[in-house]
């Protein structure tokens, strides 16, 4: 099927769902040790523990790898008297941060030397309301979504979606959406880009966002469908004693899980538009095996 993806629109049901992690504009990173350090000091002034702006850190090399228990230092968008309340992160910042930031050429970053360059309000006022999202990384050769806790903070090269339901994960995971982030996006030498705004947010979802009947066997199916992928991937990074034979097992079953995700998010497009067939688009794609092994390597 040839279709004309050159005039595609943003849809206007897709808007303010997608965003870019957090720009930081300087060393607010530190390591493992000095991050339970902090944590473990409660001598604040205004009696708040360091957990409010001490917070795990990921990266786009944390999802298509393993976490490497990064922390970061994030006072949010808190003025400059509200976060000297919080000493010693503070302290390491102001020593640290400050020195580089005022050679930054840009007026605002550099007055503003405690906070991250760019600290997405617009994000973190929707991030405020879930206890957990979906990511996936800017530039990566196949692509993948995680589920994060909305008390992790998210670099700049994750695309940050404010969902926390199971179908749309589901959806987002889709062959569907695999194909057509491909074909629309652009290319880091060998390797797909994502687009907040050219991929995600002129998909044709099945549904508009939010508007999903939740009732609907389709829309279940794809949310227990996705469920049981993140189980079997979790299972599959984290195997208490499995042995190769349960490691094999495990990778059919992801495929299997994989298969059912791709025909229930196509079934779901094909009866939304009464055409009895989703249009597909041609590409030189992976094979199932690889499109599975992406998840957890």
């Amino acid at each position: 099927v040839k279709v004309n993806l050159t005039n595609i629109q943003p849809l206007h049901e897709n808007k303010e769902i997608c965003f870019l992690g957090m720009m930081k504009a300087g060393p607010f990173d530190i390591t493992e040790n000095q991050a339970l350090d902090f944590l473990a000091d409660f001598g604040n002034p205004n009696q708040c523990s360091n957990t409010d702006v001490v917070k795990p850190n990921m990266a786009g090399r944390d999802v298509t790898n393993r976490w490497n228990r990064g922390w970061i230092i994030d006072f949010g968008e808190m003025t400059e008297q509200q976060a000297a309340l919080y000493e010693k992160p503070f302290e390491y910042v102001r020593r640290v941060v400050k020195p580089i930031r005022e050679e930054n050429r840009r007026e605002r970053t550099k007055r503003r030397w405690w906070l991250f360059g760019e600290t997405r309000p617009g994000l973190r006022e929707k991030l405020s309301h879930l206890q957990r999202c979906i990511v996936t990384p800017e530039v990566s050769k196949y692509r993948l979504f995680i589920w994060i806790t909305t008390s992790t903070i998210p670099d700049h090269k994750l695309h940050v979606f404010v969902r926390d339901d199971d179908y749309f994960f589901g959806i987002l995971h889709s062959k569907l959406h695999e194909i057509w982030s491909l074909k629309i996006g652009s290319t880091l030498e060998d390797r797909p880009s994502y687009s907040s705004s050219r991929t995600f947010e002129t998909f044709p979802f099945p549904w508009p966002p939010g508007k999903e009947p939740q009732g609907d066997p389709r829309v279940q199916a794809i949310a227990q469908a996705a469920r049981e992928l993140v189980q079997l991937r979790d299972n599959w990074l984290n195997p208490p004693g499995a042995s190769e034979a349960d490691l094999k097992a495990d990778v059919e079953r992801l495929m299997k899980q994989w298969e059912r995700i791709e025909k229930k998010a196509a079934s779901a497009s094909a009866k939304k538009s009464g055409s009895g067939g989703a249009p597909a688009l041609l590409h030189g794609e992976p094979d199932l095996t690889i499109r599975v092994i992406r998840d957890v390597f």
